[in-house]
């Protein structure tokens, strides 16, 4: 009986309060093998000499009785005090993991909170920053763009005016007053073209070689106004000098300016579709840049964090 109480008792304190399948209570150990001692000590008792209710027999067997009970409750009690023991190392160590937790829980979310906040700042940054380098880009091309447009139209206007006076120097009577709009829209062209900021090895190629066709153009129109007013003259007819330029009829375009401007319209369309291309690229660079720093920024928080 006591080998069976002891084992039991060792699994008990062994398993901090859990016993393993199969093994009993230390306290149930002790009252059934109380038990079977009465019943093998009464059947003794029974098979021996002499009358079972003999008194010295009865005074034995409350002896018994009295230390099974006393046996019973001591245990009792000693299996309620290891337990409360157990219990109370397991409160204490359960209350300490509790606080680390709970510490441990609240340094997380403080880290999780500057790592939010620091790396939404740095998108909120490079969002910023991709606007402003967006807008630069469209401004610069535009600007660009914008010079080419006003030297093309120049030179259309330009074109337009030779082929008007190279037809007026194929007639049999030239009219003056079609060489002095030449010449007056030269000039015009001329200033058009000193007030125009030009950029670019391009654009300033294209306004030198407008500048030294318009040169020419002038010449060949003096020219040819001094000619029609010898002719006038000789008819007798005199070109009013202080006189408001007259009207001329629409001049037909060219095969070959009509080209030029459905050349110049496909220029502008393939202008707008490489820069949503360009900006496209740009903003693609600068948000995978985006998407790095932020990485590093957020390894370098959780390391910060895992050193704490």
């Amino acid at each position: 009986v006591a080998s069976l109480m002891k084992t039991s008792w060792v699994i008990t304190v062994a398993s901090r309060g859990k016993r393993p399948g199969g093994v009993p209570k230390p306290d149930d150990v002790m009252k059934s093998s109380l038990r079977m001692l009465l019943r093998r000590l009464d059947a003794e008792m029974r098979s021996g000499k002499g009358d079972i209710k003999d008194a010295a027999n009865e005074q034995a067997l409350r002896l018994l009785t009295n230390a099974e009970t006393v046996a019973v409750v001591a245990a009792e009690n000693q299996a309620c005090g290891l337990r409360e023991s157990s219990l109370k190392t397991l409160r204490t160590e359960l209350a300490g993991a509790c606080k680390q937790g709970k510490d441990a829980s609240k340094l997380a979310q403080e880290a999780v909170d500057k790592l939010l906040s620091e790396v939404q700042a740095l998108r909120d940054r490079h969002d910023a920053d991709s606007q402003v380098a967006e807008k630069a880009l469209r401004q610069q091309r535009m600007d660009s763009h914008a010079q080419s447009v006003a030297l093309h139209e120049l030179t259309m206007t330009m074109q337009v005016e030779k082929e008007r006076m190279e037809a007026e120097l194929g007639e049999r009577k030239p009219k003056a007053k079609v060489f002095k709009h030449v010449l007056n829209t030269v000039k015009r062209l001329q200033e058009q073209m000193k007030e125009q900021e030009v950029s670019g090895t391009s654009n300033r190629k294209s306004q030198g070689l407008l500048a030294h066709t318009l040169r020419a153009l002038e010449s060949r129109a003096s020219k040819g106004l001094q000619e029609a007013l010898v002719q006038m003259r000789a008819i007798g007819l005199v070109l009013n000098e202080g006189a408001e330029e007259e009207p001329l009829d629409d001049f037909p375009l060219s095969q070959n300016i009509r080209k030029k401007q459905e050349k110049h319209l496909e220029a502008e369309r393939q202008f707008y579709a490489a820069l949503e291309t360009e900006v496209s690229k740009a903003n693609a660079e600068r948000e995978a840049k985006k998407r790095r720093e932020a990485s590093v920024l957020g390894a370098m928080l959780r390391a910060e964090l895992e050193q704490r």
